[in-house]
């Protein structure tokens, strides 16, 4: 009869066979591989140790489980199967938003092109003792704020640009009309 020196032994030997695998140090382990030695009345050595624990793998607790283990359960996990109706709604979701952005895109790019030529055609006049002149000044520093702004909102969504060429055409029309209501005056 072998000591408990030697079946502790005889374990941590075929624990070592095991590697990279290691197999926890835990009470139910120890049963399971001395119930499996017991039931087929075979001796406490490594060998047999070893034996048990590839038989057992699937039942044995495991700190890191050995590649055949891990192979065996990711083969046993039912395929998962989509079906043709949830496949096509997912395409043609992804269709849409793909569509949607593309006129995004081209929407805003339009929108941008837009307040470019609003800007770069403010043209303001002023009065003067010989007749109406053209404000270089004005038009320098206005372009010069707007396209700063303009910068800016490129950077935003397209409902933001929207919104935000509608204010620039306002700004750039109440420009005009404060300097014409200031001239009337003079």
């Amino acid at each position: 009869m072998p000591t408990v020196q030697e079946v502790v032994s005889a374990v941590n030997e075929a624990r070592e066979r095991a590697k990279p695998a290691v197999l926890a140090d835990a009470p139910s382990n120890g049963h399971a591989l001395t119930a499996y030695l017991m039931k087929h009345k075979l001796e406490p050595t490594s060998d047999n140790f070893y034996k048990a624990i590839v038989v057992l793998m699937g039942s044995l607790v495991w700190v890191v489980k050995p590649a055949a283990l891990v192979l065996r359960e990711s083969a046993n996990k039912p395929a998962t199967v989509q079906s043709a109706l949830d496949a096509e709604k997912l395409y043609t979701e992804k269709k849409r938003a793909s569509e949607k952005a593309d006129a995004d895109a081209k929407e805003k790019g339009a929108l941008v092109a837009q307040c470019k030529e609003a800007i770069a055609n403010y043209n303001p006049t002023r009065n003067t003792r010989v007749g109406p002149a053209y404000d270089a000044r004005e038009r320098v520093d206005a372009q010069a704020l707007w396209t700063k702004s303009l910068s800016e909102a490129e950077k935003r969504d397209v409902v933001y640009m929207r919104a935000y060429t509608k204010s620039l055409v306002d700004a750039i029309a109440k420009r005009y009309a404060d300097r014409e209501a200031a001239s009337e005056r003079l």
